[in-house]
């Protein structure tokens, strides 16, 4: 990947629980982020993998995980030096018996265990949401 097709994410709260999302590259001007304080804002990275319908995993991104006839929901975070769906340990269980984590499983693993490996795709994931604008969907990991 080259500097120039790095797009980064920028989370903002513009007030109490309510939060703004914004797309930026590294060389853009800080003038083009006025109004964005970026010293208490939370960049979120991208995993370099896409969800089944090519749309770029992104940390925080609230995704439906689903294996055979079992969907569930998981956050994308960044733990133990990798990209991660992670969810209730019971939850993680029912669809990957004997993880090795209780309650994660990294992104290169889904890519690596599905049966067709193409751009960095990984099939059994579907972004629904993320965790800034769509707050409702963590009681349900």
């Amino acid at each position: 990947m080259k500097a120039k097709d790095l797009v980064l994410r920028v989370v903002n709260e513009i007030e109490e629980g309510k939060f703004e999302i914004k797309s930026f590259k590294p060389y853009m001007a800080y003038e083009s982020f006025i109004g964005c304080i970026l010293w208490d804002a939370e960049i979120l990275r991208p995993s370099g993998m896409t969800d089944s319908e090519y749309n770029e995993i992104i940390e925080g991104d609230i995704v439906e995980v689903t294996v055979g006839n079992i969907t569930l929901l998981a956050e994308i975070t960044f733990e133990i030096g990798s990209f991660m769906i992670t969810m209730n340990e019971d939850n993680l269980e029912k669809i990957f018996p004997n993880n090795w984590n209780d309650n994660v499983k990294s992104l290169s693993e889904l890519y690596w265990e599905q049966e067709f490996m193409e751009d960095n795709c990984i099939y059994c994931l579907k972004i629904v949401g993320n965790k800034y604008k769509n707050r409702e969907l963590l009681n349900q990991l």
